[in-house]
């Protein structure tokens, strides 16, 4: 055909190339070094700024293509915190008070394996009239929530009638076992609230898992600092469960 050029093809396909790779940078990286558009993002689990082995793969492979483009730089958000990750650390808060109410103390008449707050635990007890829990020495765990209990709420806890360490919990859980004393459950659902993260420890997860995935890039030596950037942006979403950065 006499009036068929090629340059026309030619430039409509590197326009489509660079228009690519302006506004779906991370998949024009993808397409050559393999990831596609999933180059864009890591998952944490909630609470976490750990990460997971197919992550750091996928950080690697951006890190070469980095390598290969110098013209390329990189901008990581200082934010990355979602809901999940407000429950979890305040499930993780409330685990670390728990392992400090429950750490044997010794003094004048209480030797390592006694505590004060096991001997005024079971005193409420036999006040409240349990006479199921008679004889039995309660859990560690039961003894340090309800301590914790009463120095937020600044009293003892007042638990639903028909709570009985023999009785399952309705919001248990079906795979719970069923020694698991259910007024466990309930002073965790009660503390849990008064664990809610602050701006600060927010902040804080949201750094390090910048810090985590900065480290990851520049564990390829072919790269400088001058080329990632922290950057003070937003960034969530992702699965239940995850917080994507």
């Amino acid at each position: 055909d006499p009036s068929f050029h090629l340059a026309p093809i030619i430039g409509r396909v590197l326009l489509g190339l660079i228009t690519k790779a302006v506004t779906a940078p991370f998949a024009w990286i993808g397409s050559m070094f393999g990831g596609g558009q999933q180059l864009s993002y890591v998952d944490f689990a909630a609470g976490s700024a750990t990460l997971r082995e197919a992550d750091q793969q996928k950080i690697a492979r951006l890190a070469k293509a980095l390598s290969a483009h110098p013209q390329l730089r990189l901008d990581i958000p200082l934010h990355t915190v979602g809901v999940a990750d407000d429950r979890a650390l305040a499930q993780q808060a409330l685990v670390q008070a728990v392992a400090q109410a429950s750490a044997p103390a010794s003094g004048p008449g209480q030797g390592p394996g006694t505590r004060g707050p096991e001997r005024a635990a079971g005193a409420t007890r036999s006040r409240r009239g349990r006479g199921a829990v008679t004889g039995t020495p309660p859990s560690r765990r039961l003894v340090a929530l309800e301590m914790i209990y009463r120095r937020q709420f600044h009293a003892d806890p007042d638990y639903p009638a028909g709570l009985d360490p023999g009785q399952p919990s309705a919001a248990a859980p079906s795979a719970q076992p069923p020694a698991q004393d259910p007024r466990v459950d309930w002073l965790e659902r009660q503390l849990l609230p008064k664990f809610v993260p602050s701006g600060a420890q927010r902040t804080a997860l949201g750094r390090e898992r910048a810090d985590a995935v900065e480290a990851a890039v520049l564990a390829n030596k072919e790269l400088t600092p001058e080329r990632v950037f922290l950057t003070d942006r937003l960034s969530g979403g992702g699965p239940a469960g995850v917080s994507r950065m």
